[in-house]
């Protein structure tokens, strides 16, 4: 066992909530609901009440679950330090009761059950209680369920309660049936008013088995005013973004994405290499009937702006059409492509990437010498979709992210990209993508792995 030592951080962080908060954690029933958007404290409600509950349970097995096991660690166990392992009764330490000095060992350990990253929780004395164990699993898959199948658990503690797969809830609350304290803390972003989750919470509530919550920033009790009204000048306030992250509304992902303004198109005839501090090259190798994509982006020396100079389009659509073309030959047209970037930027790219296409490296990786180029190829830095959807809107709404009028591909594909609607009531929403419907989505890809490539420089622009 590795020892888990808090050093307070608990209690420096930890805020009194609100009465309306204080009602929901000192309530518990069987399953214990807390919806709102981001930085509403809803993970932290349900972190208290679990950590109350573990020394009134006899069990031995716990689960902490999130969309991957990465993040149940990073979520329910830390959570920046109001997770599991930083809950001070657990801790070492010394008190004064009745004028003596009493010493608590520490009960709370990193360690392993079954293979499995855990918590481990050494019981009270005295308690009867056997050791307990919480054992963290991502639950975003149809399978994710499997190593615990069968497992007899006391309580759950779930976050993101709406990307975990269907599968993944059921076998939640089976898992539970026999429990001797049986708890579930649930919380979860709002989604489509349609959706699975909601139908299931509808049927706790008229069961009489559900505490609830419906939360937003304003009941963070660590956030400012100052802060909040910061945060919501970063969204475009006519998004769907800003109705569920800001407002907690549940909305239907549905039409268009992006809103593409004059003050996002830059004319060609404007630009000036001396603008940028540096640019990359990004790839999206198309398969199958999906387009081939390459971006040219650049920075800004004040870090504002991300800027699409130049882009590249090809789809291969039959010999009626553009052509037929393989992965060698999307590679000679990228190295081209990177010449012209040097010509045009007078300098060589900061990086060269691509997609984690790996035909298509290994023909750049073949080739990239008898044709002039000593850039290597790095894979495109990709992250949740959702997380990049937002970004890309709240940047177009800041005039942050620009195109220059002769990115014809680029400035199409975000005027035209819509939200997945069958999606949308499984919590995800993402981008709609039929390419033999002529969909276009590929540019966005390109500028968001680049977008993902420059978040440390983009943080560094501290202006209005």
């Amino acid at each position: 066992m590795k020892a888990t030592i808090s050093n307070g951080a608990y209690l420096k962080k930890w805020k009194i909530p609100n009465k309306k908060t204080l009602d929901y954690i000192y309530n518990p029933k069987t399953f214990n609901v807390s919806e709102g958007p981001i930085r509403s404290a809803k993970t932290s409600d349900d972190l208290f009440m679990m950590c109350s509950a573990l020394d009134n349970s006899p069990d031995m097995l716990y689960l902490a679950i999130a969309p991957t096991q990465s993040s149940a660690k990073t979520i329910i166990f830390d959570g920046e330090g109001l997770g599991l392992k930083h809950w001070p009764d657990w801790q070492a330490r010394t008190e004064i009761i009745d004028g003596k000095k009493v010493k608590f060992r520490q009960r709370i350990f990193e360690g392993k059950y079954e293979g499995s990253d855990a918590l481990i929780l050494l019981p009270k004395k005295d308690s009867g209680h056997p050791i307990k164990y919480i054992v963290a699993f991502g639950g975003n898959k149809s399978n994710s369920h499997e190593p615990y199948k069968g497992w007899s658990i006391g309580m759950v503690i779930a976050t993101q309660w709406e990307l975990l797969h269907k599968e993944t809830r059921n076998e939640l609350l089976k898992r539970t049936a026999l429990s001797r304290y049986r708890r579930h803390f649930i919380d979860l972003n709002p989604i489509d008013p349609k959706a699975d989750v909601y139908k299931q919470i509808d049927r706790w509530e008229k069961a009489g088995s559900l505490n609830y919550i419906k939360k937003t920033m304003l009941d963070n009790p660590a956030m400012t005013l100052e802060r909040m009204n910061e945060i919501k000048g970063e969204y475009d306030p006519d998004s769907i973004i800003f109705k569920r992250d800001i407002l907690g509304e549940r909305v239907a992902a549905e039409g268009l994405i992006y809103k593409v303004t004059e003050q996002n198109i830059l004319p060609a005839d404007s630009f000036n290499p001396n603008l940028y501090r540096s640019y990359f090259t990004i790839a999206d190798p198309g398969e199958n009937t999906s387009s081939t994509a390459f971006v040219l982006l650049g920075i800004t020396n004040d870090f504002r702006n991300i800027d699409v100079i130049t882009d590249y389009g090809h789809k291969n659509e039959g010999l009626k059409a553009y052509g037929i073309k393989m992965p060698s030959d999307y590679v000679l047209d990228y190295f081209d492509f990177i010449k012209q970037g040097i010509n045009k930027m007078g300098a060589v790219p900061k990086r060269v990437y691509s997609d984690h296409d790996i035909t298509f490296i290994r023909e750049y990786e073949r080739l990239q010498h008898e044709n002039g180029i000593n850039l290597r190829v790095d894979r495109a830095i990709k992250k949740e979709i959702d997380e990049r959807i937002k970004t890309g809107i709240n940047m177009l709404y800041q005039g942050r992210l620009r195109f220059y009028d002769n990115c014809k591909y680029t400035i199409e594909a975000y005027k035209t990209a819509q939200y997945d609607p069958k999606l949308s009531d499984k919590g995800k929403y993402i981008r709609y993508d039929a390419p033999q419907e002529g969909t276009r989505i590929d540019w966005i890809d390109a500028v968001e792995y680049g977008i993902s490539a420059y978040r440390y420089e983009l943080s560094l622009y501290k202006g209005v």
